[in-house]
């Protein structure tokens, strides 16, 4: 066992890992943090199979910004992930957002990308294709849901 989450720390990992360049596990919990609304987390690998577990982010009860994050994180270059959330964004009553959290000198910074209105849900994460962002929904206004795509 590489990590146990435990509620402050983030509980609930529903989604898959990816890998960073430096060997790096990243990956989101749906629940807990100190705000109960989900983290973002970066298990990196140290000396004799040991591995150091940190919270980058956790999802604020905010009207502004995103919570819940149902899918992987997506490594992007220049030290930014991507990443979505099932809900929150919008003033309150968002349908989800697509973030990114940019890693410099043990910093994280999260900037939200986009806000989907209503009930959007973007339940998978993101793919990037040539610095686009590629990415589905599970319903939208029809209730049939969407593939969108966004540039940065």
């Amino acid at each position: 066992m590489l990590h146990s989450f435990e509620g402050k720390r983030g509980f609930g990992p529903e989604a898959g890992l990816e890998f960073g360049q430096d060997g790096s596990l990243f990956g989101t919990t749906f629940y807990g943090g100190a705000n109960g609304e989900g983290t973002a987390f970066q298990l990196s690998p140290g000396p004799g199979g040991t591995w150091t577990f940190a919270i980058l982010h956790d999802f604020p009860v905010s009207p502004q910004d995103g919570f819940f994050p149902a899918a992987s994180l997506t490594v992007g270059g220049q030290n930014i992930l991507y990443g979505t959330t099932s809900g929150g964004g919008g003033g309150g009553g968002g349908g989800g957002t697509i973030f990114s959290l940019t890693i410099s000198g043990g910093h994280v910074t999260e900037s939200i990308l986009w806000t989907f209105k209503g009930i959007a849900k973007p339940l998978a994460g993101v793919t990037i294709y040539k610095g686009v962002l590629y990415g589905t929904t599970s319903v939208d206004g029809n209730g049939n849901g969407t593939v969108y795509r966004l540039t940065p």
